[in-house]
């Protein structure tokens, strides 16, 4: 049989508050009276703003960390976009599939020092609790063909304590390798061997990429 585990009180030290109205700041300031790290929102600001005085952090709103998300991706500021990442956060999108906190933060690094006459447009479509769905245009010249290319993507944030935790980026990789490829990218994109190509090529990258920021 197998044991469980029984979790007190003691083994709690971060409540979160969603609402800090006249219930809500109140039991801010008794929780971290008691010693609780406490994290609270509220979409009002006054609210917000006596919770803080009691002690609460206050956190962004999910649709507030997306848009900056993005305002710093158009600004080429991968050190804000980095940031915004909560260290367990996984990335997912059809070229890299998968990367946890670390290489998805040189991921964007690498790309935004790369890229040339970048244009980064971005809306948020739909917030529900701490899921943001987001629809952003990206228009640059892909370097090694010297095509360009305007890539639509439609992206899905997952955010705890005001960070993200797991993106996932869904976009036709065919689509994309007929603008940056060309020709053959129109007719052999669909392919699993373009495909892996384009994805191991763009792991490689990033695996050169990263060596080199460690040795610097």
């Amino acid at each position: 049989m197998g044991s469980s585990k029984t979790i007190s009180s003691s083994d709690i030290k971060r409540v979160g508050l969603l609402g800090l109205g006249k219930m809500g700041a109140p039991m801010a300031g008794h929780l971290h009276a008691r010693g609780f790290e406490v994290l609270g929102y509220d979409p009002v600001k006054a609210a917000c703003d006596d919770a803080a005085a009691r002690g609460a952090r206050i956190l962004p709103s999910p649709r507030a960390v997306a848009e900056r998300f993005y305002a710093a991706f158009a600004a080429r500021d991968w050190q804000t976009m980095g940031a915004l990442y909560a260290d367990e956060a996984r990335f997912h999108d059809p070229v890299f599939l998968d990367l946890d906190a670390e290489p998805a933060r040189a991921m964007w690094r690498m790309l935004l020092e790369r890229a040339t006459d970048l244009r980064i447009s971005a809306r948020v479509l739909d917030v529900q609790g701490e899921r943001v769905e987001v629809a952003w245009t990206a228009h640059y010249l892909f370097a090694k063909t010297g095509r360009r290319v305007r890539n639509q993507v439609r992206t899905h944030l997952h955010l705890k304590d005001g960070r993200i935790v797991r993106q996932v980026d869904n976009f036709s990789l065919w689509r994309w390798s007929a603008m940056a490829l060309g020709p053959v990218g129109w007719l052999l994109g669909w392919t699993i061997f373009v495909r892996g190509k384009i994805r191991d090529d763009a792991r490689a990258q990033l695996t050169r990429y990263r060596e080199r920021l460690k040795a610097s």
